[in-house]
C-alpha cells in the first residue's frame, strides 16, 4: 500500500511503508527555491526519501534545489527536471544514479555543487559533472553534464561515454573535441540536440554515436575524424560515413552531412543512409546516387526537413524506406522509385500497385458520394442518380477487368470517365435543384444543397480544363470543403440529438424503475395495515382490555413509522427495527406466551429497503409460529462479514417445503417476500436467501453489501 504526504508544505511525497521508503513525485506549489528533507513523515515515524520521480519538476519555475548534509537521496529519475530553468543544483553525499535523460531540457544551469562525501560524481574544473561507469568502478569516466554557458568544449581523455543530454539546448556551443589519446567509447541519444555547435571532432576510439544526436543542429558545418579511428570516416565529400561491420573495409554507411552541403553523389558503396543524416540540410540543391548504387536503406527522417529543388530518382536497389525519412521535404519537385517492391515503415509497397489503387480510387470515389446523396432523396431525382451510380460502377468494373487482364491501358478508361463525368455533372446538378426546391427538411436541404455547390464548382473547374488545358485545383477543393464541413455540421447535430433521446430513454427508465418500486410497496402497505386490523378485531372479541391495548400499540405505529410506508429509498435499520417491534408488541398482546423473541444484534449502523424486516418477521409469526402447537420462538440477528451485512430472521415454526413453494408461484401469502427480494436488488443491490426444514423452522438470511 502506497501513501502520499506532503513534505515541508511543498512536496508531494510518495511512502511506501512496506519498503520505509519514499519518493518525491511532484511540487505542490510554485516557488524558486526547493528544499528535499532526508525524511518524510507519517503517523509519528520517518521514511528516508530516496528517489526523485519522473516528471517530478517538469516545467516548474525553479533556480535551485537543496538537500541537507545527511540527505538520504539516492537517484534522479529520467525527465526529473524536464523543462526547468534550474541554476543551482546540489549533488547530496549518497545520490549514486543519475538515469538516462535526467537532465533533458534543463535550462541555465551552471552551479552544480557536489558534496565532498559524493563518492560517485564530481563537478571536474567547474565545467563538467562526471560520475562512475558503475559502482564498484575506481574511476569517473561518464560525463553526464556540461555547464549551460559552455563556449568550446575539450574533452578530458578519461571519458568514455557522453550521457544523454549532456550538452542538449546549450545555446552558446561551438565546438566539441577530443585528443589523439581520448579513450571515448559512446556517445549516447540527443548530446548535441538543439545546440548551435559549428564543429565536430570524434576521437580513435569512438564506435558508437546513437542516431538522435543530429537532431536541430543546423550549424554543424565543420565533421572531422581522427585518422586512426577504424569505425568512421570523413571522405572527400565532408560526409561522415561509418562501417556497419567493423571487420569490413567499405565505410557503407552514410552518417551525417553538413548542414551546409549543397549538392552530392551517394556512392555506390553506399548501403544505408542514417537516421537525420540530412536533418534540416536547407541549403541541399540536388541529391543524386551512383549508377551503379547498392543503397538499400534509408533510415528514420534522413532527409526530414532538408530543401531539395529538383526531381529525386531513388536506385532499384533501394528496398527500404523507415518511418518519416522523406517527411516535411522542401521544394522537391517529385521522387521516383525504379524498385518494383518498397517495404515503407514495415509496410510492403510496390509502385505499380499503387498507381492502378490510386486510378481506381479516383473513379470510385464519385459512386461513394453519389450513394451517400442518394439516401437523402425521394423525388424521381432519386432514379437519375441511381443510373449515374450505375453508369460508373460500370465504368469501374470495365477498369478493372480490362486493366487486369492487360487488354486495354488503365489511362484510356479514365480519360473515356474524364468525358462521362461532366454529363455526370450537369444532370446530378438539375436533379438535386429539382430536390432541393421540394424539401422541407432542414437538415436534407443542408445535405442536397451544400452537393449542389459542390457539384457547381466541379463542374467549373472541369469547364476551366477544357478550356485552359489547366486543372484548378483550387476551385475543386472550394466546393469539396464546403461540402465537408456541412457535412460535419451535420453530424454534430444529428450526435447532439442522438445524445438528446438517450438521456430521456435513460430518464424515463429511471422513472419506469421508481414507479415500480413505488408500486410494490403500495402492495405491502394495505398487507400489513389488513394484518393488524385483523389481529385488533379477533381480539375486541375475545379481550376488550387488550384490544384495547393493541389499539394504542397500532397508533404508535402509524405515527411514528408512515415516512417508512411510502419511502422508495433505503432507511437505517434502527427505524425498521422500530417498526417490527412495534409489530411484535401486537401479535404479543394476541399470542401472549406462545410467542417469544430474542434480539442478537451485533451491528445497527446500516441502511436497508423500507418493509423489508417486517414482511419477514410476519410470515414467521403467521406461518410458523402460529401454525406450530405450544408456540415458538423468533430470532432477529445482525452480523458483520468481510464484504456483507448480514440479516438473520428465524423462527422454531412448522417450516415448509421450499421447492414446492418455488413450483407454486401464484401462493398469494407469500407476495410480500418476493416483493422484498426484489427491492433488495434494486435499491442497495442485496440478496436475500430462505432454507426451511418441515417440522424445524424458517431461516431467511439477508445479504447487504458494504459499499
Amino acid at each position: 500500500m502506497e501513501i502520499i504526504v506532503e513534505v515541508e508544505g511543498n512536496l508531494s511525497v510518495r511512502i511506501n511503508p512496506e519498503c520505509e521508503e519514499g519518493h518525491v513525485i511532484k511540487l505542490l506549489h510554485p516557488t524558486n527555491n526547493v528544499f528535499i528533507p532526508r525524511y518524510a513523515k507519517y503517523k509519528f515515524k520517518k521514511y528516508k526519501i530516496f528517489f526523485i520521480e519522473p516528471y517530478a519538476f517538469s516545467n516548474q519555475q525553479i533556480e535551485s534545489i537543496e538537500f541537507p548534509k545527511n540527505s538520504s537521496m539516492l537517484t534522479f529519475s529520467s525527465y526529473c527536471f524536464q523543462g526547468t530553468r534550474l541554476q543551482k543544483l546540489q549533488i547530496p553525499c549518497d545520490l549514486s544514479s543519475l538515469q538516462d535523460n535526467w537532465c533533458a531540457d534543463v535550462y541555465d544551469l551552471n552551479d552544480i555543487d557536489v558534496s565532498k562525501k559524493n563518492i560517485y560524481f564530481t563537478y571536474y574544473e567547474n565545467r563538467y559533472l562526471i560520475g562512475k561507469d558503475s559502482f564498484l568502478s575506481k574511476v569517473q569516466n561518464k560525463l553526464h553534464y556540461a555547464r549551460f554557458d559552455i563556449l568550446d568544449a575539450p574533452i578530458p581523455p578519461f571519458i568514455t561515454i557522453l550521457k544523454h543530454y549532456s550538452f542538449g539546448n546549450h545555446p552558446q556551443l561551438r565546438s566539441i573535441t577530443f585528443s589523439e589519446d581520448s579513450e571515448l567509447t559512446t556517445i549516447q541519444s540527443f548530446v548535441i540536440y538543439n545546440s548551435p555547435i559549428q564543429c565536430l571532432i570524434l576521437p580513435p576510439k569512438l564506435s558508437m554515436i546513437y542516431k538522435e544526436n543530429f537532431v536541430k543542429t543546423p550549424f554543424l558545418f565543420d565533421i572531422r575524424v581522427s585518422c586512426h579511428n577504424g569505425i568512421y570516416q570523413v571522405l572527400d565529400d565532408r560526409c561522415l560515413y561509418r562501417k556497419s561491420d567493423k571487420n569490413s573495409m567499405n565505410f557503407d554507411n552514410f552518417q551525417l552531412a553538413p548542414r551546409d552541403i549543397e549538392r552530392i553523389e551517394i556512392q555506390s558503396f553506399v548501403t544505408s543512409i542514417s537516421s537525420y543524416a540530412f536533418y534540416q540540410c536547407n541549403r541541399l540543391k540536388e541529391i543524386s546516387f551512383d549508377c551503379d548504387s547498392n543503397l538499400e536503406v534509408i533510415y528514420d527522417f534522413a532527409f526530414a526537413f532538408s530543401s531539395m529543388q529538383n526531381n529525386v530518382v531513388f536506385p532499384e536497389s533501394l528496398k527500404d524506406l523507415r518511418t518519416g525519412c522523406l517527411s516535411d521535404v522542401l521544394n522537391v519537385e517529385s521522387f521516383e522509385f525504379r524498385a518494383n517492391s518498397i517495404s515503407i515503415a514495415n509496410f510492403s509497397f510496390n509502385p505499380v500497385a499503387w498507381d492502378a489503387l490510386e486510378s481506381l480510387l479516383y473513379i470510385a470515389m464519385p459512386v461513394l458520394a453519389l450513394l451517400y446523396i442518394r439516401d437523402y432523396m425521394v423525388t424521381p431525382g432519386k432514379k437519375v442518380m441511381e443510373f449515374f451510380i450505375y453508369v460508373v460502377l460500370f465504368i469501374d468494373i470495365a477498369y478493372i477487368v480490362l486493366q487486369g487482364l492487360g487488354v486495354l491501358d488503365g489511362e484510356l478508361i479514365q480519360e473515356g470517365f474524364r468525358i462521362v463525368l461532366p454529363i455526370i455533372f450537369v444532370f446530378a446538378a438539375a436533379a438535386l435543384f429539382y430536390e432541393v426546391r421540394l424539401c422541407r427538411d432542414k437538415i436534407t436541404m443542408a445535405v442536397l444543397g451544400s452537393a449542389l455547390l459542390f457539384t457547381f464548382f466541379a463542374g467549373i473547374g472541369r469547364s476551366w480544363y477544357v478550356s485552359t488545358g489547366n486543372y484548378s485545383v483550387d476551385i475543386f477543393n472550394f466546393g469539396f470543403c464546403i461540402f465537408i464541413f456541412v457535412q460535419y455540421g451535420v453530424v454534430l447535430v444529428r450526435a447532439k440529438a442522438a445524445y438528446k433521446r438517450a438521456r430521456e430513454a435513460k430518464h424515463m427508465e429511471r422513472e419506469l424503475a421508481e414507479n415500480k418500486i413505488a408500486m410494490m410497496v403500495s402492495q405491502i402497505q394495505p398487507h400489513f395495515l389488513y394484518n393488524s386490523i385483523s389481529c385488533i378485531r379477533e381480539l375486541c372479541l375475545s379481550n376488550p382490555e387488550k384490544a384495547y391495548d393493541a389499539l394504542a400499540q397500532l397508533s404508535h405505529f402509524l405515527r411514528g413509522n408512515m415516512d417508512s410506508l411510502s419511502s422508495s429509498a433505503p432507511i437505517p435499520f434502527t427505524r425498521e427495527l422500530r417498526h417490527v417491534k412495534n409489530y411484535l408488541a401486537l401479535e404479543q398482546l394476541r399470542f401472549e406466551e406462545l410467542l417469544q423473541v430474542d434480539y442478537q444484534l451485533e451491528i445497527t449502523e446500516f441502511y436497508i429497503p423500507a418493509l423489508t424486516l417486517q414482511p419477514l418477521v410476519e410470515n414467521a409469526v403467521r406461518y410458523g409460529i402460529r401454525r406450530k402447537t405450544g408456540g415458538g420462538t423468533v430470532f432477529i440477528s445482525t452480523r458483520e462479514e468481510k464484504n456483507n451485512i448480514v440479516i438473520t430472521v428465524s423462527d422454531t415454526g412448522v417450516g415448509f417445503d421450499v421447492k414446492q413453494k418455488e413450483m407454486a408461484g401464484d401462493d398469494k401469502t407469500h407476495i410480500g417476500m418476493m416483493n422484498v427480494r426484489e427491492r433488495l436488488v434494486r435499491q442497495c443491490n442485496g440478496t436475500m436467501e430462505v432454507n426451511s426444514v418441515p417440522g424445524e423452522g424458517t431461516v431467511v438470511n439477508i445479504y447487504i453489501p458494504k459499499t
